[in-house]
């Protein structure tokens, strides 16, 4: 009885439990699409504060995790920024693994939130970084066609962090406003407006790349379409290992990238775009299975899938692999069909 006394007490102490908060000199608004990254770099830097890292330990601030609903008035009070902005850039906790952001119901690792992803172009132009660069799947800026960038060339395999001076500029001085845009491929700029445009709520006249596959504009759910771009981003993978991939989700950009790509291109001609995919993961780029080896594969590629993602897209995917069945002619290597 005293343990359950002490426990109540303890929680009532937690719940009550205020968070600090640093009233700044100078407050301001977010920009719109602003990330939260950009705006408390933006709110350090204005404060003459060394680095974002300086900001998050006077604040608490979780580094590299979601932020609780708790965080809307401490942020709002300690940098400025209404409450009601605020709730639509931050990162939220709602329940075991989903997060809330922009309004969007999201599973935790579909963001990356320990990583740092900017487009050096729209930072030169506007000044600040994008909400939806934090989408994990997302590599490339839908604005300028090329891909974001999450280091420097002074350390290619250090990710960027908050210790950096600025926003835009490296610890090593460099400003990354000025590096060089890698340029992607036509199919990635595609699936990347189609994400952004979903990210954002706008509406897009006619057939798309997405709408080809889930059916139609009513029926895309930006969650569906983030663990779709993830599945085919990792499908050319052994069978056993697809599940594993799927729930260790990529972050760093040059592993992002070329899943990215793959995607891209399988949703760009689908189905049979994603037919080469298929055959990768069920071992057959060397040889013409029989349909009942095939049926098989097929089976335990999708057991292995199953309960990994969304029910929309597990549905696309058993009509993908009942395509690639009636489709003989692409259950050949390309090199094998060409001989025949």
């Amino acid at each position: 009885m005293i343990q359950k006394d002490a426990l109540r007490q303890f929680n009532s102490i937690l719940r009550a439990r205020v968070l600090p908060t640093t009233d700044l000199l100078i407050h301001h608004e977010p920009y719109k699409n602003e990330s939260l990254e950009s705006y408390l770099f933006r709110s350090a830097n204005n404060n003459a504060l060394k680095s974002l890292a300086e900001l998050e330990r006077s604040l608490s601030l979780p580094n590299g995790k979601p932020f609780s609903y708790k965080r809307y008035e401490q942020l709002s009070t300690s940098i400025g920024g209404s409450v009601s902005r605020l709730a639509t850039m931050i990162p939220t906790i709602y329940q075991n693994n989903i997060l809330m952001l922009n309004r969007h119901s999201l599973l935790n690792q579909q963001l990356a939130l320990t990583t740092s992803k900017l487009c050096p172009c729209c930072v030169k132009q506007y000044g600040y970084g994008k909400i939806y660069w934090s989408l994990a799947a997302l590599a490339v800026c839908e604005e300028h066609g090329v891909y974001l960038i999450d280091s420097c060339i002074c350390k290619p395999d250090a990710l960027l962090d908050t210790a950096r001076p600025s926003y835009s500029v490296c610890k090593c001085g460099l400003d990354l406003r000025f590096e060089i845009g890698r340029p992607a491929s036509d199919n990635a700029v595609m699936l990347a407006e189609e994400i952004v445009r979903l990210f954002n709520r706008i509406p897009k006249p006619g057939n798309s790349m997405l709408t080809n596959v889930f059916g139609g504009a009513s029926d895309l759910i930006l969650t569906d379409v983030l663990t779709l771009v993830a599945l085919l981003g990792v499908l050319d993978s052994e069978t056993g290992s697809i599940g594993v991939r799927l729930a260790r989700p990529l972050v760093r950009l040059a592993y992002v990238v070329p899943a990215f790509e793959k995607a891209a291109n399988a949703l760009e001609s689908w189905p049979a775009g994603v037919f080469p995919l298929f055959r990768a993961a069920l071992g057959l780029n060397q040889y013409t299975p029989k349909p009942s080896v095939l049926m098989r594969k097929l089976s335990s590629l999708s057991e292995a899938i199953d309960g990994k993602v969304t029910p929309s897209v597990y549905k696309v995917f058993l009509a993908a692999q009942a395509a690639f069945m009636q489709t003989p002619s692409a259950w050949s290597p390309v090199h094998l069909s060409q001989k025949v």
